[in-house]
């Protein structure tokens, strides 16, 4: 029966009808199980969602990247966007981990809000690893608003069957992963000439604060300088963040710094024959530190020549003649606010559980992990390298609620420092559960 059914499902793959295929994996599934599993029974499978930020006159592109930690059958992945006048158009596995996997369908709603896509791998089992699942392509025409659409996991029946959100493990036991939403923040468009700018945005005095800067380029790129000034003591500098940006393909990054002069200045080498090609998005990620006495207060961040010297500033290819080319500059506001006493009487518990994304990240050697508690709960919290292997236990014991920060100094329960690479902690707290990834650059 089983070989009869694998049968026709592969040729319904060749015909990519969606539906029938569906149909039969879940003849299958039923003709074998007896239960659907609810959870994983070991760490916690992750799918998460990116948060981007695209622009009116192009096209959302949302990838979209899973960690398993035992080996797979296959998954079934459902999105939902919250958008107005954006519409689903595809999913692309081009580069992804499972793009070689034998069975890989896709279904989008009448009204391109919802996608559910579907991997089997007949010939053997995903193996377990973390990375890039595919990205999600979302358009639009030039008459949208600027807004920003949640990307989430949704269940929905467009017809008898029911899709979800599953692992499938190579029993053809299912268990959902936890699922981190994202977002495509929809921007006006950039102007019209070679630009750089940060995002506005809001900090509180003693705690860490990112920066978004972003560029935008008509030509191939060979080397981009920025050199960036705060003019404040009341910001101290900490590092950069580059993954998953535009820098992150650079050859070469170097960062200098100076609290004392409030600037800084990153060089990015991208190449000649590998430049950073025409567009528009987020170049990088500047992490600060805001003063524990700052008063409620504004503060710019502008351009100005690094130690009087190297300006921001595009070099670009052959083709155009290595010129130089001195970018349109808009500076951010950052609004930085007094945070909360605890003493005011107000009630400054969280409201939820939540566990935060490392700061700094990337980080070298040392990273703080925050979390909240808004209940009293037996905390464990882990550090675990990309192959699921335990690198260190930081926390192990009864917790108060409230809002918490603990240290990793990049070291294993050994007290050997830990290599290059990507990890993962995760936070379990009575029955919550929760996972981050970070990434050690040294």
């Amino acid at each position: 029966m089983y070989f009869a059914l694998w049968g026709t499902i592969w040729e319904v793959t060749m015909q990519k009808n969606f539906r029938i295929l569906t149909l039969l994996l879940a003849l299958l599934l039923l003709a074998t199980l007896s239960s659907k599993g609810q959870t994983d029974p070991g760490t916690a499978d992750t799918l998460r969602v990116d948060s981007v930020t695209a622009f009116i006159s192009g096209m959302g592109i949302v990838p979209v990247h899973f960690y398993n930690d035992e080996p797979l059958f296959g998954l079934e992945m459902t999105l939902r966007h919250s958008g107005v006048g954006i519409k689903i158009d595809s999913f692309s596995f081009v580069g992804g981990r499972v793009e070689a996997v034998s069975i890989k369908n896709r279904l989008i709603s009448d009204d391109s809000t919802i996608i559910t896509i579907s991997v089997l791998e007949s010939s053997g089992n995903i193996p377990v690893g973390s990375g890039l699942l595919g990205e999600l392509f979302l358009s639009y025409d030039g008459t949208v608003s600027p807004q920003v659409a949640q990307i989430d996991s949704f269940t929905w029946s467009p017809e008898v069957l029911e899709y979800s959100t599953w692992f499938i493990q190579p029993s053809l036991a299912q268990h959902k992963p936890i699922f981190r939403k994202g977002y495509l923040n929809l921007a006006e468009n950039p102007p019209s000439f070679d630009s750089l700018w940060v995002t506005d945005g809001d900090g509180a005095a003693g705690q860490p604060m990112a920066v978004d800067i972003h560029l935008f380029n008509e030509r191939d790129v060979r080397d981009v300088s920025v050199a960036l000034t705060w003019r404040t003591g009341r910001l101290t500098f900490d590092s950069l963040s580059f993954t998953g940006m535009r820098s992150s393909p650079a050859q070469s990054k170097f960062v200098q710094y100076s609290n004392v002069l409030h600037q800084f200045l990153t060089q990015l080498t991208f190449g000649e024959s590998t430049p950073l090609e025409p567009g528009t998005g987020l170049l990088l990620k500047a992490w600060f530190t805001v003063d524990p006495s700052t008063p409620d207060t504004t503060i710019e961040i502008d351009t100005a020549a690094f130690a009087g010297v190297q300006q921001t500033v595009l070099i670009l290819t052959a083709v155009d003649g290595n010129r130089e080319v001195v970018p349109i500059y808009h500076k951010g506001t950052m609004q930085i606010s007094v945070a909360t006493d605890v003493n005011d009487g107000e009630d400054v518990l969280p409201h939820s559980f939540t566990l935060g994304q490392n700061y700094p990240n990337p980080f070298n050697p040392t990273t703080h992990i925050e979390f909240a508690l808004p209940r009293a709960s037996d905390v464990r919290l882990d550090i675990y390298d990309i192959t699921g292997r335990l690198v260190r236990r930081l926390v192990d014991q009864p917790m108060e609620a409230g809002n918490h920060r603990v240290e990793f100094d990049g070291r294993s329960s050994s007290g050997v420092q830990i290599a290059t690479g990507v990890y993962f902690y995760r936070l379990q707290a009575g029955d919550y559960k929760a996972a981050r990834k970070m990434l050690l650059m040294k």
